[in-house]
């Protein structure tokens, strides 16, 4: 489920709003993992945006991809960016 942003958050100004505590899971189901947001950014303006808002919150940051580890290096329990929608050359 998206989570609004209110107007005046620089986090407004992004494609898709983040998610609020999805369960993340690797492929086996052996881990997982509720982070307070979920971002999908779809350039790398919006990485830049979410990263220093993170930051400026006192956020630790992870990237996701598609959940392949074995083991738990991709949990996080603050904040995860998901890189499978985004980060191309091509999106800048």
């Amino acid at each position: 489920m998206a989570t609004p942003v209110p107007d005046d958050d620089p986090l407004s100004r992004l494609v898709h709003a983040p998610e609020a505590h999805p369960t993340l899971r690797n492929w086996s189901s052996t881990y997982n993992c509720s982070p307070e947001l979920l971002f999908f950014p779809t350039t790398n303006d919006e990485v830049a945006l979410i990263l220093r808002e993170a930051v400026r919150r006192g956020k630790k940051v992870r990237a996701v991809g598609l959940h392949q580890s074995p083991g738990p290096i991709w949990h996080s329990e603050q904040v995860s960016l998901s890189v499978t929608s985004s980060t191309s050359p091509d999106n800048r």
